[in-house]
């Protein structure tokens, strides 16, 4: 469990600290996959499983995830106020920027996917015309990597 106030509050510059950084890697993993920059996703991907690895480490380090303290933001807030009841430390401020920068990084990384499912439906479609002389709604391939039975190829050209 958390030991004193003060841990709590460098945890909390921790994990801030970390959120900070992974939302600005979603950021440059828009930026990487908008310009089909393979080696720069590569790079990111590692750099962000070093921020939640970070995340996971201050948290279970504090002993945040243990079934005494409350969920959700407000009933957070107030655990934090009960450690600073004078917020001289600053807790519950420390607490809700990190929350917030939580909330954007969930978004910035479902715009990410977004990004992603659009890019895959264009390949979709383009693998469909090229097989069958049309754009087709039908998945070329199935998730297990096997074509589905009835997509055949056709031919494109002779030389």
């Amino acid at each position: 469990m958390i030991s004193s106030p003060q841990r709590l509050r460098a945890g909390l510059l921790q994990q801030r600290d970390a959120a900070q950084r992974l939302l600005d890697l979603l950021g440059e993993e828009g930026k990487a996959i908008g310009g089909n920059n393979l080696q720069a996703l590569e790079a990111l991907l590692a750099a962000k499983q070093q921020c939640l690895a970070d995340l996971d480490a201050v948290t279970q380090e504090l002993g945040l995830l243990q079934p005494p303290l409350p969920s959700g933001t407000d009933a957070m807030a107030a655990v934090m106020r009960g450690y600073d009841p004078h917020g001289t430390l600053g807790l519950e401020s420390l607490w809700r920027q990190l929350a917030a920068l939580l909330v954007s990084c969930r978004a910035q990384n479902n715009v990410n996917g977004k990004i992603i499912a659009l890019g895959h439906r264009r390949v979709q479609q383009a693998l469909s015309l090229l097989r069958n002389g049309h754009v087709g709604t039908e998945s070329c391939y199935s998730p297990s990597g096997t074509r589905p039975v009835g997509i055949g190829s056709r031919m494109l050209g002779k030389v």
